[in-house]
């Protein structure tokens, strides 16, 4: 919503969601290991000037209520089934590759496809393995109070 936000578009859309994950450190670290010849540029271009074309609130609107796009909606459901499905409590990254996967007929899927190619896989894997590895919040600040 940040990412929507800070560009003044009227929607919130998965591609919103996937520029945000491929700008984080871990992501781009596991695409490296996962996937061969990475246009991870390429793609974060392209996402940039779709998202730029999206319609935009005025400079002047004083009213900017987001709504989400359909296919953010689609999403989102498909998560939630995803952590249901999985008995996960609260949905991450690897929840989130995983859900934006299965979505239809969107332009942050087919950016993801043209980033992974025959790597998808892979790359879900890698990313589910590295993110089990990561401490969440709450045992990372148990682990520094013990000491």
């Amino acid at each position: 919503m940040i990412l929507a936000d800070t560009c003044h578009n009227k929607l919130v859309m998965p591609e919103h969601l996937l520029l945000a994950a491929l700008c984080d450190n871990v992501v781009n670290e596991v695409l490296d290991s996962s996937v061969d010849d990475l246009p991870i540029d390429d793609v974060k271009a392209r996402l940039r000037a779709y998202i730029a074309k999206q319609e935009r609130f005025g400079e002047d609107e004083t009213n900017r209520q987001m709504y989400a796009s359909h296919q953010y909606g689609e999403l989102m459901h498909l998560l939630e089934s995803d952590c249901e499905s999985s008995s996960i409590d609260e949905a991450d990254v690897p929840q989130f590759f995983s859900a934006l996967s299965k979505l239809q007929d969107s332009f942050a899927v087919n950016c993801l496809k043209a980033l992974l190619n025959e790597d998808k896989d892979r790359f879900l894997n890698r990313v589910h393995e590295t993110y089990s590895l990561i401490p969440d919040k709450d045992s990372e600040e148990d682990v520094l109070t013990e000491e």
